[in-house]
């Protein structure tokens, strides 16, 4: 990633970072004159324009008594405007043709849209209504919570729910990360809309935001738009709340019993880079590198061993996952994974083929707009800066992060004890 010098635009206040000339894509970062950050990438192939808008708020800033109110108040943001009725905002994202949708995660809420480029600015201005001037009618609040509920049941369905919910108590006893994103019935039943109304309130402003404009835009054109519909909101004061979350680190394979989960998996869990920091790219790469080394060499323990990284504003996590027979399989395996890191070598040629075929990967999401903003949201919202980060990742700092692995991350291994598996 390079700086370069400031481009002196009207509507434009800040330093644009941007990727180097000959880059695999483009892409730049400029600031509204409210301050809200965009990240505009150019894509020319199709006459399409996506706009995503990252608010970064999810179940960091939730507590016990009202766990689910971020994803509840997702739902709730596709049911009136200060100016749309429901009826309105959908006929007027129909006239668009429009395509709208969002998600929900830890420390992020994002709102996709994607439309024909002659019909972002009409587009962009429904969902900015949508996002910063819902009313959230009191009426539409029982069958949105009826929704949000038959999800947690079909959730709970999934063996996988309560491997989930063991996972993530044993990592953040204290946090509320140990919660679900969407929270149990109960906790959604009894949240009154005044207080989905005061979180909405708190933390939806455009000083708590991020957009991503993705498509075949002209970038004056779209930052006249952008700064006409985002930039004349008031930035707000939203003030994000940094966590020292630090998970348990214990060199004993801890125990966790699950009778009614019909398997045992076992984990290591390692506490490694945020996303902002400069070990980041190289921490990705080495993952991708581990997952394919786990694979060969654990097949037999389990054909679908994975190693894969999670990320919050807060921390970083490379976890290492494997289905295994029972508790004396899982104590083999954690003694021979501990060898096998210890052992595990980087070699230059593998991390340029990782590195180009992530960014290859990038590129290909691109090819959708809005797939772009969907997979890179929650980095976005935990700190990323720039999409090209696998091009600057040298094999001398994966080996680093490997090393890291073996003694300097905190780290915990974790056997979650479920029903005898019969092979």
């Amino acid at each position: 990633m390079k700086k370069f010098v400031i481009s002196v635009l009207v509507f434009l206040i800040a330093l644009s970072i941007s990727a180097s000339p000959g880059s695999p894509f483009q892409y730049k970062w400029v600031q509204l004159n409210n301050g809200m950050p965009v990240l505009l990438i150019p894509v020319k192939e199709n006459p399409v324009i996506s706009s995503t808008i990252v608010m970064k708020v999810g179940l960091k800033y939730e507590n016990k008594e009202h766990n689910g109110v971020s994803h509840l108040l997702e739902h709730l943001m596709f049911n009136g405007t200060t100016k749309r009725t429901q009826k309105q905002l959908y006929d007027d994202l129909d006239r668009a043709g429009c395509y709208s949708n969002a998600s929900t995660g830890d420390h992020y809420t994002a709102y996709y849209t994607l439309c024909s480029k002659e019909n972002f600015a009409k587009a962009l201005e429904i969902q900015s209504d949508m996002i910063f001037h819902s009313t959230l009618p009191e009426n539409k609040v029982p069958k949105e919570k009826s929704i949000v509920i038959q999800e947690i049941q079909r959730d709970k369905m999934s063996p996988s729910y309560e491997e989930g919910a063991l996972l993530r108590h044993t990592l953040f006893p204290a946090s509320s990360y140990g919660m679900k994103v969407l929270g149990d019935a109960d906790s959604v039943k009894r949240i009154p809309r005044e207080e989905i109304l005061k979180f909405y309130h708190k933390y939806y402003a455009p000083s708590n935001a991020v957009a991503v404009i993705v498509g075949d835009f002209n970038e004056t054109d779209v930052m006249k738009t952008l700064e006409d519909i985002l930039g004349k909101i008031p930035a707000g004061d939203v003030k994000g709340v940094p966590a020292d979350v630090q998970i348990p680190s214990s060199k004993k394979m801890e125990v966790q019993k699950a009778a009614s989960l019909p398997y045992s998996v076992y984990y290591r869990v390692f506490q490694c880079a945020r996303v902002g920091s400069e070990e980041f790219g190289a921490q990705e790469i080495g993952v991708e590198l581990l997952d394919r080394g786990l694979k060969q060499k654990f097949s037999a323990v389990d054909s679908r061993i994975s190693c894969s990284t999670v990320y919050t504003a807060d921390y970083g996590l490379v976890e290492i996952r494997a289905r295994v027979k029972d508790e004396k399989t899982a104590l083999q395996f954690d003694r021979e994974l501990s060898v096998y890191l210890k052992n595990f070598k980087v070699s230059s040629a593998d991390v340029r083929e990782i590195a180009n075929r992530m960014v290859q990967e990038t590129v290909f999401s691109l090819e959708r707009p809005h797939f772009f903003g969907m997979l890179f949201a929650p980095q976005i919202a935990a700190g990323l800066k720039n999409p090209l980060y696998p091009l600057v990742v040298s094999d001398k700092s994966v080996g680093e992060f490997i090393r890291k692995l073996n003694g300097e991350c905190r780290s915990l291994s974790l056997l979650i004890n479920g029903r005898e598996e019969k092979q």
